[in-house]
């Protein structure tokens, strides 16, 4: 434990990790600050181990519960939850996935704040607090949004196209987001972002084998009933001329 009024003291293998490390005064860092430096490294490597499982599963309901577990591992919170954009203007996104949060609570908000949430989302392709979403949202299902206990929104962006949005709760040590927890949920939204585009891409090519399957199906019908006419018409037509030369 540290002594009173002293900083805690960074184990040796801590300080060989940050080497040349200065601060913007050109003094060595606190220990303090190495504390600090080394719990982000870690987050991240953390997440870099994770990120092979996340981008090989092609299964949307995996990938949502492998970043939703990420998410709340490397921010320290109890409750998130992912809305998932139908790919229809007016239709409110669906519920994916939601840990910590009473499912029945996570659709009803999905149904009736997802639209306006989503759509600034969309304009913005940024974080933002229930703060900044309040005056988008009905005073009812903001309560609900309240008591469900989330208090960050972000979107779920690749190449340009919003896939949906994440709710948060605050981390469950404090009342806050520190900007190493808005590093960490960037790089893990970014993450996400590339699965939901590879399985949307995966899902396409499925889609476009088992119509191209359906055609050559058809073709193979149809040449199937080219050849039974021919062969009738040749039966008919034989038979008359059978008779005739007889």
């Amino acid at each position: 434990p540290a002594r009173p009024g002293v900083e805690k003291e960074v184990p040796p293998s801590s300080h060989s990790t940050i080497i040349n490390l200065v601060t913007r005064e050109g003094r060595p860092p606190s220990p303090s600050m190495v504390i600090h430096i080394e719990e982000h490294r870690d987050r991240l490597v953390s997440m870099m181990k994770e990120s092979p499982e996340l981008q090989m599963s092609l299964d949307l309901y995996t990938i949502s519960d492998l970043a939703l577990t990420q998410m709340k591992t490397q921010i320290g919170t109890s409750r998130v939850a992912l809305w998932m954009d139908t790919g229809q203007a007016q239709r409110p996104p669906i519920l994916l996935r939601s840990h910590g949060i009473r499912k029945q609570w996570a659709r009803v908000i999905g149904t009736a704040c997802g639209l306006p949430i989503l759509n600034h989302l969309r304009k913005t392709e940024r974080i933002e607090t229930l703060a900044d979403l309040g005056k988008l949202i009905d005073p009812a299902p903001l309560r609900i949004v309240a008591e469900a206990g989330l208090a960050l929104f972000a979107p779920v962006v690749a190449k340009g196209r919003v896939f949906g949005f994440i709710g948060l709760g605050f981390p469950d040590e404090r009342r806050s987001f520190d900007d190493m927890d808005v590093r960490v949920l960037n790089a893990s939204l970014g993450m996400l972002g590339v699965a939901l585009e590879n399985t949307g891409m995966y899902n396409r090519l499925v889609e476009k084998h088992r119509q191209l399957e359906a055609t050559n199906e058809g073709l193979r019908e149809l040449d199937r009933l080219k050849n039974q006419f021919v062969s009738n018409v040749n039966h008919e037509l034989r038979t008359p001329l059978t008779i005739i030369l007889a």
